[in-house]
């Protein structure tokens, strides 16, 4: 099971937590400061999505 670091929302907290990727889109509860927050999206995780440009169009 692959796991990604986020960063805790809270401006007073900011802790770094080790989350689960499989948790992606559910709430989670900071371990410091009990802040609760849903877990984003991984930059990495996007960049590994396949992109397809949109069809082209032909003038006329």
């Amino acid at each position: 099971m692959r796991s990604m670091e986020i960063r805790c929302v809270n401006p007073h907290c900011r802790e770094i937590l080790l989350v689960p990727e499989h948790l992606v889109g559910s709430v989670v509860k900071c371990a410091k400061c009990s802040q609760q927050f849903v877990v984003p999206f991984s930059a990495q995780k996007v960049w590994r999505l396949r992109i397809q440009p949109p069809p082209r169009r032909n003038a006329g």
